[in-house]
């Protein structure tokens, strides 16, 4: 739920660097402008999405290029990045640990050195080509995809060795080794209570000491299995595609032309494919009734979650603890999220998110909330993309943090500022701007300066022509008679 609840990199990092202030330190709409967000980070922009540099005195960083670059700090956290042209190519790091991909070349290293042999861990992969590395435990290891060689930690395998595969594959799975011929033909693999023994499609059998025995025999056409868990035991087979039965103490199950019919009575859930997969029903653990592709209803624990013309409109209810979440879809055009209280249902919910594909989102998070129009990324909210490429469709985005408030429209050629002192900030570039602070000090100015007005109505100050101004300098403080200027007496 994080990737999709959660919201801008610049915008919702925890905490405010400072007050966030109303008029900008400089704005000329979309080509250049300096200021504080509505969390009172610092954002400078130039040339609308191009260029972006933001940071908080919380000490992160968002630098970025777009969408050539972008790099970001959260040294709280010991996380750092930068992406070029992204999906291209990453960089990142995160405390001892550094990962870079370039295309299909990955870099990983993790700089602690092994408390045993004091060597550093790293891994140089060009997949699926070229393997190189040092594991956990400080074994060197290395292969050329498919002459040979050894790659260890990979595809869930402790270790792989390989010679012309997939003539001769070997692996080890904590104290589980296969060897393979010719792979997926012919193998064995050993340990821990397992033997499995395979000549594909020929015959196999898999047997697991205490748990279970499987066979084939000319696969698919002749499977079998028996089981001896404590609570569940018994055996069966399928004749493929013809007939099945299988008969263990807690259920029993019959196959009509497997794998389309099907039918199990069981002391914990009852089951029925009729036929799979446009029938299906199940009752138990699992509650449900399919009939696909028009609609379809399925529970599981907290998991409530219902289709209509799969796969596109779909209907969900997730609790987690004391929170329940509810989401619509109409993939991919359409999203609503909701997650609210189960304790207070009276309360407003916590997070609200909605997207219309490609027109716009909307997200809110306890007292943070965004929306952006246009939105054409049809996915969940990736950082990634928020980074290098949301910026380019943002051409409306309003931002808000309680009750400071952001309007922006093409980049900055229209602004409207709210702050929760009162303050408040209008801007259309080049034509007209008007701002008034929360010290009660007030202006505006037509072409930027052309004519203007600014400070407190005590002490204000006309422009005219950019360089003419009239009255008194709002920057300088009015002069204290001079019995109040000196304490030295006379």
């Amino acid at each position: 739920m994080q990737g999709v609840v959660s919201l801008l990199l610049w915008v919702a990092l925890p905490g405010q660097g400072q007050a966030a202030r109303t008029r900008p330190d400089y704005d000329f709409g979309f080509v250049a402008s300096k200021g504080t967000d509505v969390h009172g980070h610092t954002r400078q922009r130039a040339l609308g999405p191009l260029w972006e540099n933001a940071s908080s005195t919380q000490g992160w960083h968002l630098a970025a290029l777009r969408p050539f670059y972008s790099g970001y700090e959260l040294p709280a956290e010991e996380i750092a990045g930068q992406d070029y042209l992204w999906p291209l190519a990453t960089r990142r790091q995160r405390g001892n640990e550094d990962l870079d991909r370039y295309l299909i070349f990955f870099n990983f290293r993790h700089d602690d050195p092994d408390r045993t042999t004091g060597k550093r861990r790293y891994r140089f992969w060009l997949l699926p080509f070229y393997f190189q590395g040092r594991d956990k435990d400080g074994i060197n290891y290395k292969a050329i995809f498919p002459l040979g060689g050894t790659i260890r930690e990979f595809a869930g395998r402790d270790e792989i060795n390989f010679i012309l595969f997939p003539l001769r594959v070997t692996s080890k799975l904590n104290d589980l080794r296969s060897s393979s011929w010719l792979w997926p033909i012919a193998s064995r693999t050993t340990g821990d209570g397992v033997d499995m023994r395979r000549l594909f499609p020929l015959y196999g059998r898999y047997t697991r000491e205490g748990a279970y025995e499987k066979k084939f025999i000319l696969w698919p056409f002749w499977t079998q299995a028996r089981y001896d868990y404590r609570k569940s035991s018994g055996k069966g087979f399928i004749l493929f595609p013809l007939f099945g039965h299988m008969k263990l103490t807690d259920q029993e199950t019959w196959w009509l032309l497997p794998p389309f019919g099907r039918y199990t009575k069981g002391e914990k859930m009852d089951r029925l494919y009729a036929p799979w997969p446009f029938i299906q029903y199940s009752r138990g653990p699992v509650d449900k009734l399919f009939i696909w592709p028009l609609w379809g209803h399925k529970k599981v624990g907290g998991l409530e979650r219902t289709f209509y013309l799969w796969p596109i409109f779909w209907d969900e209810h997730i609790t987690r603890g004391e929170e329940v979440e509810h989401r619509v879809i109409a993939a991919p055009f359409f999203m609503n999220l909701r997650s609210s209280s189960l304790t207070q249902p009276e309360q407003p919910p916590r997070i609200r998110a909605s997207k219309v594909w490609p027109l716009y989102s909307y997200r809110r998070v306890e007292q943070d909330s965004r929306f952006r129009m246009l939105e054409l990324w049809p996915f969940s909210e990736a950082a990634a993309v928020e980074r290098n490429w949301a910026p380019w469709w943002s051409i409306i985005t309003r931002n808000r943090h309680g009750n400071n408030r952001d309007w922006e429209v093409l980049w900055g050629l229209y602004r409207q500022a709210a702050r929760e002192d009162g303050g408040r900030y209008w801007s259309l570039f080049p034509l007209f701007e008007r701002y008034r602070e929360g010290d009660g000090s007030r202006g505006w100015s037509i072409l930027k300066g052309l004519l203007g007005s600014e400070g407190l109505d005590s002490q204000r100050q006309f422009r005219l022509l950019y360089f003419m101004r009239f009255g008194k300098d709002p920057e300088r403080a009015p002069l204290l008679p001079e019995s109040q200027n000196s304490t030295t007496p006379r």
